[in-house]
């Protein structure tokens, strides 16, 4: 299994606290998923994406490139390997358009029904396949259903109900076909963004999410600072940032897990958007944070 991470936030901020300096930051994480790491960051609405083959908590370009990054919404991901060598055409998150992609998880019987999931891509993004990972093909299978949902992907005004469905509707294809008679089910908890809709589905492995901060360290310094932003975001109500996270990150903020068949996310005005489940009432921190 993996670890994802994934942020949105109303003015371009930095992550590396989250992914570097944090108590349970990513590089913490990469101790029990050292196979490879990717950053992906937007810039003017197109992603552009850092990899590398070493342990995030020794791999100095990894604390390099997060510390240069400085954007509205960020994807991260740190890799233990399951499907495919450890190279960075296999590390996560994936790229193709405006769209980005990771996978915590993985597909159950994989050998046994690889050809059949390629066979289900949409030729054009069937074509553009690299590694060898069913996590890539995952992430065009989802492109597949996008398109077949909302028309064109590449569109500024694409509506979040159109990804969380493609999201589900990926989910559900996959375990379809490649979960009965396995030993177990497939994980599948994805994390996909254009730049401005960011959204994720809990399917199999945790998943937490994080609007708000107990209390925010620079609330002297920022000039968007509110009252809002050390209040729990309601779904449907506009929310100066998400963070979504594969296990809570610090107590800094405070995290709710997103239960099973869940999407969270925000959609293009800064909504947060729940999907397939309900808000837990009450602050949720993980066990075993060490803080």
């Amino acid at each position: 299994m993996c670890r994802v991470f994934g942020f949105r936030s109303v003015l371009p901020s930095g992550v590396h606290h989250s992914l570097v300096r944090a108590r349970n930051a990513l590089t913490v994480q990469s101790k029990q998923h050292p196979d490879g790491w990717g950053i992906a960051c937007y810039v003017e609405d197109r992603p552009h994406v850092t990899h590398g083959t070493g342990a995030a908590f020794v791999d100095g370009d990894f604390g390099r490139t997060a510390e240069m990054v400085s954007s509205q919404t960020v994807l991260a991901h740190v890799r233990k390997a399951s499907c495919g060598v450890v190279d960075r055409i296999n590390c996560h998150p994936f790229a193709r358009s405006r769209w980005t992609f990771a996978h915590n998880g993985d597909v159950a019987q994989w050998d046994a029904v690889r050809a059949e999931v390629e066979r289900r891509i949409a030729p054009a993004w069937r074509r553009t396949l690299e590694g060898e990972t069913d996590s890539e093909r995952c992430f065009l299978l989802f492109l597949t259903h996008l398109e077949r949902r909302a028309g064109d992907i590449e569109a500024d005004d694409l509506p979040f109900e159109a990804v969380a469905s493609a999201l589900t509707g990926t989910v559900a294809e996959l375990r379809a076909l490649a979960d009965p008679g396995a030993k177990r089910p497939s994980v599948l908890t994805f994390v996909v963004s254009n730049g401005p809709v960011l959204a994720a589905i809990h399917s199999g492995n945790t998943l937490w999410y994080s609007t708000h901060k107990a209390r925010c360290r620079e609330r002297a310094d920022c000039p968007l600072y509110d009252a809002v932003c050390e209040r729990r975001g309601r779904p449907g109500e506009a929310i100066r940032h998400l963070l979504v996270a594969s296990e809570p990150l610090s107590t800094e903020n405070v995290w709710y897990p997103v239960p099973d068949g869940g999407v969270v996310g925000v959609d293009l005005e800064m909504r947060l958007r729940l999907h397939g489940g309900h808000a837990v009432e009450g602050p949720q921190v993980a066990t075993g944070l060490g803080i």
